[in-house]
C-alpha cells in the first residue's frame, strides 16, 4: 500500500518524508483504529483510508517527528474509524443515540480535508479532555472567560 500512497505525493523529498511518516505512525494508527473498530481487517482499512487522506494533503505537514503530527495522524485515523463504524451501524439499521453527539464532532470522509484547517482546535480540545477533571474545568473556564471580553 505504501507504493500507492507514494504515487500521490509529488516530489522525491515528499516521498521520502511520507515514507518516514508511514513507518513512524502506522502501528499507532492501527492501534487507534483497532481500539475503535474491534476488528483487525477493518482497522487496516481505516489506516489505509487515513493514509490516503494524509497523502492527498501531505504538503500541509511540516515535521514528521513532533507532537502536532502525532496528534494529527491520530485524529485522522480516529475520525476515519468512527465514520466507518457509524456507516456500518447505519447499514445494519442500528439507531444508537448514545454516541451520536460524540460522533457529531467528527468529519465525514468528504470533508476530511477540512480537518487540516481545524487540527489545532481539535488537538487542543483533545488535550484538555485528557487532563484531570479539575484542571480541564479551569482551562475550559479560562477559554470561555477570554471569549467573554
Amino acid at each position: 500500500m505504501l507504493q500507492i500512497f507514494l504515487q500521490i505525493v509529488d516530489t522525491p523529498e515528499e516521498k521520502s518524508k511520507f515514507e518516514e511518516l508511514y513507518y513512524q505512525y502506522k502501528n499507532l494508527m492501527f492501534y487507534v483504529a483497532k481500539k475503535i473498530l474491534k476488528d483487525e481487517n477493518l482497522a487496516e482499512d481505516a489506516v489505509n483510508e487515513a493514509f490516503l487522506t494524509i497523502a492527498k494533503n501531505f504538503s500541509k505537514i511540516n515535521e514528521i517527528f513532533c507532537p502536532q503530527t502525532r496528534s494529527f495522524v491520530v485524529i485522522i485515523v480516529r475520525n476515519t474509524s468512527l465514520n466507518m463504524l457509524k456507516k456500518m451501524q447505519d447499514d445494519l439499521g442500528y439507531e444508537d443515540d448514545a454516541g451520536s453527539e460524540e460522533c457529531g464532532r467528527f468529519y465525514s470522509p468528504e470533508k476530511m480535508g477540512d480537518v487540516f484547517e481545524h487540527v489545532n482546535y481539535g488537538m487542543l480540545v483533545d488535550e484538555i479532555e485528557n487532563l484531570p477533571e479539575n484542571i480541564a474545568m479551569c482551562c475550559t473556564f479560562c477559554a470561555w472567560k477570554s471569549t467573554d471580553t
